[in-house]
């Protein structure tokens, strides 16, 4: 019993030295994010690097970081444009109990995401959008399956977007727009069930938009534009959350997209500089909610109909200029309805 006894405190003093020098760790990892900051802290006069580095990471308060009462880790990180210079340090992923990281608008953070990034189970939002971040997004970037946010936006990421990302299915909000990520769309897109903005516009995405965009029913926001994406654009008749719709700038054939013309709260519109061709459905009449519509630079043809031309009429703005209709369409937008030359050019 007594052996029973001694083994059970050895362990014990054991998991307390593991938890002392893991914390220790996290102090040492905010000591090296504050040398990637002229501010580091120092406004509070201490900061995590002093006296040889501190034993936990919140021994003093420091803004922007928060630790959890019990475990005394730190679950919250918000370094907004803090005028961080330089690559994010390999101590950054020691931080494993982090739920949310603001690194927004540090437009010197340069450097990678690590794949160590895998090690933050926690994390529900990681935002490290408006920077200068390179390289390919690594799989762990998806490998917490509590995160509900991720932007990344206004960076020069490359590559594919990760499998794993694809496989959340917390996800509230993606934005990896403004970068140059290759590759398409995967289906299993629609993991996304619990996704409200879409944004990944002013990428170089390319391959069809996947029939799985039409499952995710509470999107509401949908930015794929100025890409190259080519295909047909699917159903979307099941997405009644849907107010924005912007796919202008690819490469998208087909029809109209007349499943659209019956969701109740779209009040944008934007399929413009694609290669659409055919009329326009009657349905587009109906749309009562749409205030902004632009059909601009595609091969849209045949005859405006009055009920659509009197319901064009109450819209914020709308552009139907270079497409084939005929003639009698010219009035139907405040903005010049200029036919192109439609002789044998698609």
């Amino acid at each position: 019993m007594v052996a029973v006894v001694r083994l059970i405190f050895a362990l014990l003093l054991l998991l307390a030295a593991a938890r002392a020098a893991s914390l220790a760790d996290e102090a040492s990892a905010l000591c090296d994010l504050a040398h990637l900051s002229p501010y580091g802290w120092k406004q509070y006069g201490y900061s995590p690097c002093d006296d040889g580095g501190w034993s936990t990471p919140c021994q003093k308060p420091l803004g922007g970081i928060t630790c959890d009462n019990a475990t005394g880790q730190v679950v919250f990180l918000d370094l907004y444009h803090q005028l961080l210079n330089g690559a994010l340090p390999p101590s950054f992923t020691n931080l494993t109990a982090l739920e949310t990281v603001n690194l927004a608008d540090n437009l010197n953070l340069q450097g990678t995401i690590p794949e160590s990034i895998s090690q933050l189970k926690s994390l529900k939002t990681f935002q490290i959008n408006v920077a200068s971040m390179t390289g390919t997004l690594p799989e762990g970037i998806g490998a917490s399956p509590q995160l509900e946010e991720l932007i990344l936006s206004g960076n020069y990421f490359t590559g594919s977007i990760p499998e794993s990302v694809f496989q959340l299915q917390n996800l509230d909000y993606l934005d990896a727009s403004h970068n140059s990520l290759t590759g398409t769309i995967s289906k299993s897109i629609q993991n996304w069930q619990k996704i409200t903005m879409l944004v990944l516009e002013g990428n170089q995405l390319s391959g069809t938009i996947p029939s799985t965009l039409g499952e995710l029913k509470l999107v509401q926001q949908i930015w794929l534009d100025d890409n190259q994406l080519t295909g047909t654009i699917p159903s979307l008749s099941k997405l009644s959350k849907l107010e924005l719709l912007t796919l202008e700038k690819n490469a998208l054939t087909g029809s109209f997209p007349e499943s659209v013309c019956g969701l109740g709260k779209v009040f944008e519109l934007s399929l413009a500089e694609n290669q659409l061709s055919g009329s326009l459905p009657h349905a587009l009449s109906n749309m009562e909610s749409i205030a902004y519509l632009y059909l601009d630079d595609n091969y849209l043809s045949g005859e405006i109909s009055s009920a659509i031309s009197r319901r064009m009429e109450s819209l914020q703005a709308c552009d139907f200029s270079l497409n084939c209709f005929d003639d009698k369409g010219k009035a139907t937008c405040r903005s010049s309805v200029t036919r192109k030359n439609c002789t044998n050019e698609y």
